[in-house]
């Protein structure tokens, strides 16, 4: 990424209010508020009932989204679950034996790998969730995946006004 971009994220990350100026309460109902690294905990926890993909299939996990904007305003409820559905960001949890081994479609290789934060398609795949973990998991087709995203707290859908919170531990690193 050049000096440039980077400049702009760090401007617009800066510009943010934290959870303080928002009167102390995380903007998003789950443990991605505080951070990537609470997505992973509730994965770690939830792994072993997880379906393996088969074929071509991709694992994906889908983080939950603000429930405020950053001005403070709530969003009702019924937007929330309606913008989750149409998710375009979500952490590979795992892939399928035969993801990416179609040379036509891939002659270059596979376009992520376990770990990766993606954009996708809006949608996509089969939609599930595990019992006592807040987060959303889809099974989703390997080219259905877009592209990798180095920061998913810069992406949002167009034309939303639900993203992902950008945790104040993340603000404060930059």
């Amino acid at each position: 990424m050049t000096a440039k971009y980077t400049e702009q994220f760090q401007l617009l990350a800066d510009s943010l209010p934290s959870d303080t100026e928002l009167g102390g309460q995380p903007e998003i109902g789950c443990q991605l508020a505080a951070g990537q690294d609470n997505f992973l905990a509730a994965y770690e926890a939830v792994k072993d009932y997880l379906p393996i993909p088969t074929g071509p299939k991709v694992l994906i996990g889908i983080p939950k989204l603000a429930e405020k904007t950053a001005s403070g305003v709530m969003l009702p409820p019924d937007l929330i679950k309606q913008e989750e559905a149409a998710n375009t960001i979500a952490k590979v949890c795992a892939l399928g034996p035969d993801a990416y081994l179609d040379q036509r479609m891939f002659p270059n290789g596979a376009y992520c790998k376990v770990g990766d934060w993606v954009v996708m398609r809006p949608y996509s795949g089969t939609r599930f969730t595990v019992e006592g973990c807040e987060h959303e998991f889809r099974l989703v087709n390997d080219n259905t995946i877009e592209g990798v995203v180095k920061d998913p707290y810069f992406i949002m859908r167009a034309h939303s006004i639900v993203k992902l919170r950008i945790p104040a531990s993340k603000k404060e690193a930059a």
